[in-house]
């Protein structure tokens, strides 16, 4: 593994789990109105969805970047 492949897998797990974190905030946050707002909680369905869908994702990328590094 190059200094530049290293450097770059870094940058990207660091990328991935930056963006994974501000999905947990997203979380948190449903899970606030959730809990706490005017609404019935079954409105937030297609939020806490498409939370789920985009942590999915972002797991993936994640797992293939450690995954390349490893092979490297």
């Amino acid at each position: 593994m190059t200094y530049k492949s290293a450097h770059d897998a870094v940058f990207a797990a660091e990328n991935a789990c930056l963006r994974l974190q501000a999905a947990v905030s997203a979380l948190e946050a449903l899970h606030a109105a959730m809990q706490e707002g005017p609404n019935d909680p079954g409105e937030y369905v297609d939020g806490l969805f498409c939370l789920c869908l985009f942590i999915g994702e972002e797991t993936v990328k994640l797992q293939k970047v450690v995954s390349d590094a490893i092979k490297a």
